[in-house]
């Protein structure tokens, strides 16, 4: 073995000692290890809570986005709210400086509020006032009022003490066949055109009556006319209320009234009327302007006034002319005198209108003559007559009217008779039952009859 020197011995000693640290550095690298190791700790602690976390939230993403959704819808409700809020606010300040410019107070406001709701009271009050008035003045029970009408036809004039019997003829006539009315329809109505026919027009259907051989004069076939017209515009009526707010904007362009109501084939009153009603202008103002264009109490354009009498002109329809209630009237009177030269005691629909609405309020059945006598027509017993100055066409419209006037005569009195001036439908006869249907000129008298119809 070889024993080291004591140099050498020296020198290792020397180097180990070098190689070994410090007391202090030894501390220093505890302290780093532990920061490291609690570092290390904590990064893994994060890393478990981030995965536990990410688990559960990708087992309820569902809910996660729906939260998220609601927040976002609630934030918006509450920026919309707030908006609604600051607008209601704006207006406010918008409608108090109106008050104020108006008013000058938001007091009197209020005051003008309650007094119109005590007006809207009282009228109300008035109305049921008025009501029990009725009912105390006025009969109500529908019995005794059924009782009073029947009983009306038992009250003779004063000189008179009994009925008589008096029988009375009518010759034949042979209404106008389906048919006959069909080839008629096509010759008479035409799209958008509601006006009086022309003296050309007049010709042309004289012309075409001949040629067809059909058992109609030019009278009757204008007055058939008028009652197809009626129930076309009738039928159409909807159409203008359809289109109202497109012809008032049409008419503002500057359209014609002729060319709107061509365009949607109604009679030119009724499209102005529902223009007029689209300018905010009153029922009561549009009847008004409808009867008289020209007044000066009626606040109107003068574009309108124009257009109002145009409408009038080319529509026979929707107007109902003095003229027309002085030739009924005229054609009631010729069949009164005919009731008077035969002795016939009978009463007149004015009479029973003022009787009626004496004792009900109301009027409830009223024919232009209510016989007072014991009279048949032809072997048929007729307790009342009906006069119509137009043509008995079979024709809904016209249908429909009849048939109401006659269950509530019947009702009351019995059979009676309508007797058309222009003649009648054979459909018309077919579907009535209950009374006579007559011609004017079969029971009055072809002569007087012809002699009227020239006059009118």
């Amino acid at each position: 073995m070889e024993t080291m020197k004591p140099v050498e011995t020296q020198k290792l000693l020397q180097t180990i000692e070098q190689k070994k640290p410090a007391k202090h550095d030894e501390i220093r690298f505890k302290k780093q290890k532990s920061i490291k190791r609690k570092r290390e700790k904590d990064s893994d602690d994060k890393e478990i809570a981030e995965n536990t976390n990410t688990t559960r939230n990708e087992g309820n993403m569902g809910e996660g986005i729906k939260n998220i959704k609601d927040k976002k819808t609630n934030t918006l409700k509450k920026k919309k709210k707030k908006k609604k809020k600051k607008k209601k606010k704006k207006e406010g300040n918008e409608e108090l400086v109106e008050n104020t410019n108006t008013t000058g107070n938001e007091e009197n406001e209020n005051e003008n509020e309650n007094e119109k709701m005590n007006n809207t009271k009282g009228k109300k009050k008035q109305k049921q006032k008025k009501k029990t008035k009725k009912r105390e003045e006025f009969e109500t029970d529908p019995t005794v009022v059924k009782q009073l009408i029947i009983d009306r036809r038992n009250k003779l004039p004063e000189l008179v003490q009994e009925r008589k019997n008096i029988e009375l003829t009518a010759s034949t006539y042979s209404p106008i066949a389906q048919h006959d009315e069909e080839t008629m329809k096509q010759q008479l109505i035409r799209r958008g055109d509601f006006g009086p026919l022309s003296s050309m027009a007049k010709e042309q259907l004289a012309s075409y009556i001949q040629t067809w051989d059909i058992p109609m004069t030019v009278q009757q076939a204008i007055a058939f006319r008028s009652i197809l017209l009626m129930q076309k515009a009738m039928c159409n009526h909807w159409i203008i209320k359809k289109n109202a707010q497109k012809l008032y904007t049409q008419y503002q362009a500057g359209k014609n009234i002729i060319e709107l109501a061509e365009m949607i084939d109604c009679p030119p009153v009724n499209v102005l009327r529902i223009i007029l009603g689209e300018m905010d202008i009153a029922k009561n103002q549009i009847k008004k302007c409808v009867r008289d264009p020209t007044s000066e109490d009626i606040d109107l354009q003068e574009r309108e006034r124009k257009q109002l009498l145009v409408a009038k002109a080319g529509d026979c329809v929707s107007i109902y002319d003095d003229a027309v209630l002085e030739h009924a009237n005229a054609f009631e009177d010729i069949i009164a005198s005919f009731l008077e030269e035969r002795g016939v005691a009978f009463v007149r629909q004015e009479t029973l209108w003022k009787e009626q609405l004496k004792l009900f309020g109301k009027t409830v059945a009223t024919p232009d003559f209510l016989i007072l006598d014991k009279m048949e027509i032809n072997g048929v017993p007729v307790t009342w007559i009906d006069a119509k100055a137009r043509y008995g066409a079979n024709v809904s419209v016209h249908r429909k009217s009849m048939k109401k006037q006659m269950t509530r005569y019947t009702e009351y009195w019995g059979g009676g008779a309508f007797v058309y001036l222009h003649g009648f439908s054979q459909m018309l006869c077919m579907t009535v039952k209950d009374c006579l249907i007559l011609n004017a000129q079969n029971l009055v008298g072809n002569e007087t009859i012809s002699t009227f119809l020239e006059k009118y």
